[in-house]
C-alpha cells in the first residue's frame, strides 16, 4: 500500500517542473565588451536562475549546468580550430620537409589525462582534488 500512495505521490502533475530558459545572450554580451573575460563566467546562470523556474535546487542545477556545457561546448569548438591549424601548419612542414616541431601532437600530448601540464602528481593535489599551491623554500625569518 506505502508503494502505491508513493508512485500516486510521484505522479502527481504538480510535482512536475519545466526546465527553466537558458540564454547565452549575457555571456555573449560580456564577452564582446571591455569586461575582463573570466568576470563573464556565470552571467547566463545567474539570469536563468532569476527566471521563471530557476530558483528551486533542481532549477539552480539546471541553470549552472547548461551553462557548464555551453562553455564545454566553446571550449571543444575552439580546440578544434586549434587543431585543425595546427594540423594543416604540420602538413606544410612536412611538405617542406622542414625539420622543426609538429604542432598537433604536442597539443594532443598536453590535453592527454596523465601528462604533466593536465594533472599534477597526487602529492601536489589537495584532499578535495584541486592543485595545491606550490610550496617554495621558507624563508628564514618565517615563522
Amino acid at each position: 500500500m506505502r508503494i502505491l500512495f508513493a508512485l500516486a505521490l510521484l505522479a502527481n502533475p504538480a510535482m512536475a517542473q519545466d526546465a527553466p530558459a537558458f540564454d547565452p545572450a549575457p555571456v555573449l554580451a560580456c564577452l564582446d565588451s571591455d569586461a575582463a573575460p573570466d568576470s563573464c563566467a556565470g552571467l547566463a546562470a545567474n539570469a536563468c536562475m532569476e527566471g521563471e523556474g530557476g530558483s528551486s535546487t533542481v532549477g539552480m542545477g539546471f541553470c549552472l549546468g547548461a551553462e557548464r556545457d555551453w562553455w564545454d561546448d566553446r571550449l571543444n569548438t575552439a580546440y578544434g580550430e586549434v587543431m585543425t591549424r595546427a594540423e594543416a601548419g604540420d602538413a606544410e612542414l612536412d611538405s617542406m620537409d622542414a625539420a622543426g616541431p609538429r604542432q598537433a601532437g604536442a597539443c594532443a600530448t598536453c590535453s592527454a589525462p596523465g601528462s604533466r601540464s593536465a594533472t599534477p602528481p597526487a602529492n601536489t593535489r589537495r584532499r578535495d582534488g584541486a592543485a595545491a599551491p606550490a610550496r617554495g623554500p621558507r624563508p628564514r625569518n618565517a615563522r
